[in-house]
C-alpha cells in the first residue's frame, strides 16, 4: 500500500492556505521529507508553508492578496507535487521549485 501522506499534502492543499492548513501541510512536508529518498522537495515546500504562515500570523489579511498568492503558487506546488510523483528529473524539480521561490520572495 501506498503512503498516504503525499495524497493528504494534494487533499490540504486543495484546502487553500488558511493558517492551520498552512501548520497541517508543514507537517506533512516534514514526515514526507523524513520518510524518501530524495527529500529536497517536502524539505522545500515545508519552508515554503512556513514562511507564508509565519507571514500571515497574527496579521488581518485582505482577501486578496491571499487569492492572489494562491492562485500563483497552488498550481505550481500541485506542479511539483506531480513531479514527484512521477520521480522527475533533478533538473524538472529545480526549475519549479525556482519558480516557487521567485514567488515566494515577491509576496
Amino acid at each position: 500500500m501506498a503512503d498516504p501522506k503525499p495524497e493528504k499534502l494534494k487533499e490540504n492543499l486543495k484546502k487553500g492556505f488558511y493558517l492551520q492548513n498552512l501548520h497541517e501541510m508543514t507537517a506533512l512536508c516534514n514526515e514526507l521529507a523524513k520518510s524518501v529518498e530524495i527529500p529536497l522537495p517536502y524539505y522545500f515546500l515545508e519552508n515554503v508553508f512556513t514562511d507564508i504562515a509565519n507571514r500571515w500570523e497574527g496579521e488581518a489579511l485582505p482577501a486578496d492578496k491571499g487569492t492572489v498568492t494562491q492562485s500563483f503558487l497552488i498550481p505550481e506546488i500541485n506542479k511539483l507535487l506531480t513531479l514527484i510523483e512521477e520521480q522527475a528529473s533533478k533538473e524538472a524539480l529545480f526549475d519549479v521549485m525556482n519558480d516557487v521561490s521567485s514567488m515566494c520572495v515577491k509576496l
